[in-house]
């Protein structure tokens, strides 16, 4: 997990794993409102969970470090999706976040190698440090109008994005750091601020930035952090 500052490091728990798995599927109790901290946390067998309506919150790691999880349904009940909740997922190919979720943590989806596709609900106002960092089979993401920050390294390391729409927002320091397939982005009229190395080591240049933004250069280089 990687850590910018704002969070203390991530001290792994005595005790995890509270709940059971039959056939592969995660079970969590009709009635569970929270989805414990390190619930299902490093469980190797589980490869399902249907989370049910009464659950409004995902906790921190609930699901982190479970490589067998491909299918996850979340609920429209879920408001907040944890930090690390379902970091280093490594065969979670897809997920859904519905329109009632409006935060999620840091490095939720970090290292989520197979999610090929997620839709960025508008519910949504700020995407999290890290949030999908090295999601290397992303394609493309569509950051919606709601959004009005996308924090630092949000989708760094993401080696197979090759296009972006960012409608409206801040795009803080190393935001798509290292996404080297990176080649097209739409910035929509209300990009506001393109922070230093926002975009350094992709296929974007200088150019490729919009004018109407505000464009932070790097104070020894002058630059904009571009390659």
């Amino acid at each position: 997990l990687a850590d910018d500052g704002e969070n203390s490091l991530l001290i792994e728990p005595e005790d995890w794993g509270f709940y059971d798995i039959k056939g592969g599927e995660g079970i969590v109790p009709e009635g569970t409102t929270k989805i414990e901290d390190f619930g299902f946390w490093r469980s190797g067998a589980l490869k399902s969970v249907v989370i049910p309506p009464s659950v409004t919150e995902i906790g921190r790691f609930a699901f982190a470090r479970c490589p067998g999880l491909e299918r996850v349904v979340i609920p429209d009940s879920v408001t907040t999706i944890g930090e690390g909740a379902f970091e280093g997922c490594t065969g979670l190919e897809t997920i859904s976040l519905p329109n009632t979720v409006n935060e999620v943590g840091m490095a939720a989806f970090e290292g989520c190698s197979k999610l090929a596709s997620v839709a960025i609900p508008s519910s949504l106002d700020r995407i999290a440090p890290f949030a999908f960092s090295a999601c290397t089979s992303l394609t493309t993401i569509e950051i919606p109008e709601s959004v009005h920050v996308i924090e630092r390294c949000a989708f760094s390391e993401c080696s197979g994005l090759t296009h972006a729409v960012i409608h409206s927002s801040i795009i803080k320091v190393s935001a798509f750091e290292d996404c080297t397939s990176l080649r097209s982005v739409e910035f929509g009229p209300s990009v506001s601020e393109i922070q230093v190395a926002a975009f350094i080591h992709t296929a974007l240049s200088e150019d490729d930035l919009p004018e109407h933004a505000r464009v932070s250069l790097d104070r020894k280089s002058g630059s904009a952090g571009m390659p």
